[in-house]
This record gives structure tokens, C-alpha cells and sequence, in this order.
């Protein structure tokens, strides 16, 4: 260990070593060192001995931020510390490196932009900031950092313990990327017990139980947690819910107000939308539960103890056990399950984009789920009525009918059908079908016998029959029922769920527009009638397109005329009337009076009385068994 007479100019010739770290001792302070190390920091440190006992070292600063005669004053301050028998590390330090100050620093510049920025603020400022008060960062070593997490962990919060090591690895790290301390004192360190990993999922019994306790519960945080079984939406999701959020039957949040920073939207079934419906409107606040009118709501564990205290009460004063808010979404996962949704529904409803969505699927697979995250919940609402016997809940759902179910969009507002100019005939065509009260019974018919038949041995179903369909869910887009005489009641060879309208191409194509079909001969152009209205046409590849596609139109016009007689030509497509249509039939499905929609904008500059609603209805019913050719 070389001892000099230190200068500023010395002190910046000091080259580092090949490896490892040298000290280069003060001559004239004893025990004031300039640690170097073979990445190129230097540091001030301060060796000496307590009472007599083992060396030991203090990190007074960091050179060039402190520079030699303010280590000077340091190793004299401390040093009259250790006169007085005081430890010099515990004293409250007067410089920026102390623990607090770093920790803040941190905070600020590295987890500002996290969503759990507030959590790791009040786990340090509660269970880390009181151990370490007045600690330098330099001088915290992995056996106090230990000490910490086993402390912690012996109180038995083991997921605590567990996430305060993490947070303090992370702190470590920042701090040493930034050249305030040399190394990572959390760094492989041994993790405290074992993961817990919660599977906690409330009963029917305890899920009635919360919901009726929640109906007693003071504002705002009765209906906030009846919201949350309603919807599984995270607790910050729905707590900081704003109006602005809400459109109509749906909820739609930004990315910054999600876990995995991806928009999501949540759709309402009726009993939620109907809740929020009845919800008061706090002064001008843009939150919907706010008790001051400037924040969203807070005082969770509060409310919570309120919750229990009041599901208690109906419970013959049995507490429910070892319940957390959180595990509402659990609880409505496993119960969708339960009634038959699909996990991808299920994950889309939760807004994961783990499990079934990950990786490559997650990429290629950008399909949003909107209708049938839409008919689960309603599903999911109409279940926890049923248990809980909420005649207030069941009353809704009479009152709005059951358009919700089969996917119908609200009549009133017309952009809630989406952008139909993008609408094939197909689409068209089935949005009339799925409206008929036999599609929809006969589809409910095939779907209960199917559920059935999935629960005795899905695997022996599906090698049974392996047609792609059955690899399906009944509530995804593509599933199709083999319904009896499917084909002469709706013009289709197999019924799609009368629930989603956007069903792919294939499963909705009436063969009245097919695309045809193609064969691949060896040689030359033939066209040949097979029955009264098909015809096969071969090509031959080695010609050009041009002469292929001019010579196959002279083909079909002659086909045309020698067996239908004349040439036919191309229905005209009215979408703007059909949409009219359709509203009208929404309209009179979700209850309006016949007045009603002739008071709307639906019919469209037409007479605005009952007598042109009733003629406009009968129309539309007309278009749901007759499509024109």
C-alpha cells in the first residue's frame, strides 16, 4: 500500500491498475486512501478501527466530485467520529451520495416513466429508507443488504422480501452505471424463500357474498368493486377511470393507463353499463370515483376492510379468508371458464398478451376479440346475476332485451356498426340472417349439444369428426353447426355463431356468389355445364392472362344464355338502405316503440311517423328470409 504526499496533480496522474483496485495513502492523514480501480474510478476512503476491533473502510466521495481537500475535511470529520467512539458510516452525511438522495435520484431519472413507480417509492420510503437513515450508498455492503431482506422475510413477508431485493438490485446497478459507487452490493445475492404465486379464487357462495356486501358499501367504492367483478379490470384501471373513457357500451384505455402498455378496451354488458349509467357525476371532475373532485380514489385497504366487514356481517360473522382485490380478475377467468369461453376470450377480456397470445402468435395474430370479448361478458354478467338473484340485475337485462347476447350494436348510433362501406354482400347478407329468432335457436340447439358432447371426451369428438370447425370454440369467429336443412333455411352449408358479425370470408359465403371453382388441364379452354347453373372452366397456364380472361367471359355469356336465356346482370347494392334496416331491426329487438324510431335519425330524411317505421320494418324482416339476386 504506497503512502505520498497527495497533490491535485498527482491525483489526477494516477494511472489505474491492469487489475483489481490499489490504494494510494495520504502521507500526513492517516487512513485517508485514493482507491483506484482497473476500470478507471477513483474514489476517497477511510480505514480505521472502532474500539479497537477490526479494520474497517468508509467511502467518503468520489473523485472528481469531491475533490482532494474536501476528502480532506471528510477524513477529518470522520475521524473525530472515531475519536468520540462514534462509527462514522451511521453519521447523517452532509453530501449528495448518501443512500436517500440516491435513492430519490433514481427514482426521478430511472423509474419515473414505469407504471409501478409509486409502488417501489413506498416500499423504500417504508421499509428500506428508516433501516439506512444517514447511510452513505459506498459504505452499504451485501451482508447489510442481507440483514434487510432476511429482516423483512423473517416478519413473513417472503413476496415483499423478494421485491425488495429486486428494487435495491436495480438501485445498485443504476448507481454504479453512474459511477457512485464501485460495485453492486445486491448482486447474486440468495433470493429469500420461494416465489408465492397466488391462486386464490372466490367461491360462487363467496362471490355473492362480496357482491351483496358491495351493494351496501358507501360511495364510491361499492359500485368500484362491483365494476371490478363485472368487468376483471385491474384496480388501477377502474379506480382512475375517467368519463372520457367511456363510450357508450365500452370502455376504451390508452396505453399509458395499462399494465402491458398496449390500448385495451373493455367492453360493458348491460348490467355494467346500466351501473355506471346510475353512477353521480362529482362537480367537473373528469373521474368517475373521486371523493375530492381533483384525484381518483384512494384509500384501497381502507375500503376493503369496509368490504369485509360488511360481507361479514351477512356471513354469520365469518370473514372470508385470504382475499385480495386483485383476485376478482382470477375469479372471473376461471368462472368464464367454467361456463364455456374460450382461454384466448378469456385473455383478451383480461387484456394479457401472454399465455395463448405470445411470441410469434402474438405478432401474426391481430385479431381483437371486440364481439366475442363482448358476448363473454354479458355471459359472465348474466352468471352472476343468476347466483346472486340480483332482481335489480336480472330487471336490466329484461329491460334492454337481448341484442347484447347476440352482439346486436346500439341502433341509436350509428358508427357503432363500424366502418360498413368496408362490407362485402356476404357480410351484408349475414347481418340479416344472424337477426332471425330459428338462426339463433337452431345455432343455441347445436351449441348446447356440442358443449355437452365436449365435456364427455373432446378428444374423441374431434378425431371423430376433424373438420376445422370443432377445433373451435362455439363463441370464436369461424365456428360453424351443422344445423339440419341449413342450407334451404339460410343459404349457407353450416351456421356461424349468429353472435359475431365478423365472421371470416369462408364460413359466410353464399354460394349464390361464390367465387367459383378452378381446375388445372393440360391443354387448351373448355367450358362444360354441369347441372342447370355451374360451370367448371379448365385454363391453360402457357397463354397469355389477357386472352385467357377475354376468352372466358365469351365463354360464360354464351353458358348464360343458352341455359338461363339471357345474361345476367349485377344486383344493385343499396348499403346506406340496408343499414337503415338493420337499425330498425335493432331497434324493435332492444324494445323501442315504433314512435321511438320515427323520432330517431334512422329512417333517414323518410316520413318521420310510426305508420313509415312500421313500412321500413317490414322491409327489413323481409330481408332477413329473401335476399335479392
Amino acid at each position: 500500500m504506497p503512502s505520498r504526499s497527495l497533490t491535485v496533480a498527482a491525483v489526477e496522474r494516477i494511472k489505474p491498475p491492469v487489475e483489481g483496485q490499489a490504494d494510494y495513502f495520504d502521507k500526513g492523514y492517516p487512513g485517508l486512501a485514493l482507491r483506484v480501480s482497473y476500470g478507471g474510478s477513483k474514489s476517497w476512503v477511510y480505514f480505521y478501527r472502532l474500539h479497537g476491533g477490526k479494520l474497517r473502510r468508509l467511502t467518503l466521495g468520489r473523485f472528481p466530485a469531491m475533490e482532494l481537500a474536501d476528502a480532506r475535511t471528510a477524513w477529518q470529520d470522520a475521524r473525530k467520529a472515531v475519536g468520540k467512539g462514534e462509527n462514522p458510516a451511521r453519521r447523517k452525511p452532509d453530501v449528495a451520495d448518501s443512500f436517500a438522495s440516491v435513492a430519490d435520484d433514481w427514482l426521478k431519472r430511472d423509474q419515473a416513466h414505469n407504471r409501478s413507480h409509486g409502488e417501489v417509492k413506498r416500499v423504500l420510503e417504508h421499509d428500506v429508507k428508516p433501516a439506512w437513515d444517514g447511510r452513505m450508498i459506498a459504505s452499504i455492503t451485501r451482508r447489510d443488504v442481507l440483514e434487510l431482506i432476511d429482516g423483512i422475510a423473517d416478519r413473513g413477508a417472503v413476496t415483499l422480501a423478494r421485491r425488495v431485493q429486486a428494487h435495491l438490485h436495480r438501485l445498485f446497478r443504476w448507481a454504479v452505471g453512474r459511477g457512485i459507487i464501485d460495485s453492486n452490493p445486491a448482486a447474486d445475492l440468495p433470493k429469500p424463500g420461494a416465489a408465492v404465486k397466488r391462486d386464490r379464487v372466490l367461491t360462487d357462495a363467496e362471490l355473492v357474498t362480496v357482491w351483496k356486501a358491495a351493494s351496501g358499501t358507501e360511495w364510491p367504492f361499492g359500485p368500484l368493486f362491483q365494476l371490478l367483478i363485472l368487468t376483471g379490470a385491474r384496480r388501477e384501471e377502474i379506480g382512475a377511470l375517467r368519463w372520457s373513457e367511456i363510450h357508450r357500451d365500452k370502455i376504451e384505455l390508452e396505453g399509458a393507463r395499462t399494465k402491458n402498455g398496449e390500448p385495451h378496451t373493455i367492453p360493458l354488458s348491460m348490467v355494467a353499463a346500466a351501473l355506471i349509467e346510475e353512477l353521480p357525476r362529482i362537480g367537473n371532475s373528469e373521474y368517475v370515483f373521486t371523493t375530492t373532485g381533483e384525484t381518483p380514489v384512494s384509500g384501497w385497504s381502507k375500503a376493503k376492510t369496509l368490504l369485509d366487514e360488511a360481507a361479514a356481517k351477512s356471513n354469520n360473522g365469518k370473514f372470508l379468508s385470504g382475499w385480495r382485490v386483485h383476485d376478482l380478475r382470477r375469479t372471473l377467468a376461471t368462472g368464464m371458464q367454467r361456463i364455456g369461453i374460450s382461454l384466448q376470450v378469456i385473455e383478451a377480456v383480461l387484456g394479457h398478451v401472454s399465455g395463448s397470445r405470445a411470441g410469434v402468435v402474438g405478432v401474426y395474430q391481430r385479431h381483437k376479440f371486440d364481439a366475442e370479448k363482448k358476448a363473454a361478458l354479458e355471459a359472465w354478467a348474466r352468471h352472476v346475476a343468476g347466483i346472486a338473484a340480483d332482481k335489480s340485475a336480472k330487471a336490466i337485462q329484461r329491460k334492454r332485451g337481448r341484442s347484447s347476447y347476440w352482439g346486436i350494436p346500439d341502433w341509436l348510433d350509428a358508427s357503432s356498426y363500424g366502418d360498413t362501406a368496408l362490407w362485402s354482400e356476404n357480410r351484408w347478407h349475414w347481418e340479416f340472417v344472424r337477426r332471425r329468432q330459428d338462426c339463433r335457436n337452431d345455432f343455441l340447439a347445436f351449441k348446447d349439444e356440442t358443449l355437452k358432447s365436449l365435456e364427455e371426451g373432446v378428444e374423441t369428438e374431434r378425431s371423430r369428426r376433424p373438420n376445422r370447425s370443432h377445433f373451435l370454440r362455439p363463441d370464436e369467429p369461424g365456428f360453424v353447426a351443422e344445423v339440419p336443412d341449413c342450407y334451404k333455411k339460410y343459404g349457407l352449408h353450416n351456421l356461424p355463431n349468429p353472435a359475431i358479425g365478423d365472421q371470416p370470408f369462408y364460413v359466410i359465403l353464399f354460394p349464390s356468389r361464390a367465387v367459383g371453382r378452378v381446375m388445372f388441364p393440360e391443354d387448351g379452354i373448355e367450358a362444360g355445364v354441369f347441372g342447370a347453373t355451374d360451370a367448371v372452366i379448365a385454363f391453360d397456364l402457357t397463354c397469355p392472362v389477357p386472352q385467357l380472361l377475354e376468352n372466358t367471359r365469351q365463354l360464360l355469356e354464351s353458358a348464360q344464355k343458352r341455359k338461363i336465356g339471357r345474361l345476367v346482370q349485377s344486383s344493385k347494392r343499396h348499403p346506406s338502405k340496408w343499414l337503415i334496416y338493420l337499425r330498425v331491426l335493432d331497434a324493435k329487438e332492444s324494445g323501442a316503440s315504433l314512435s321511438k324510431i320515427a323520432g330517431s335519425d334512422v329512417l333517414d330524411g323518410r316520413r318521420q311517423d310510426a305508420q313509415a317505421a312500421r313500412d321500413v320494418l317490414k322491409q327489413a324482416e323481409a330481408l332477413c328470409f329473401k335476399w335479392p339476386d
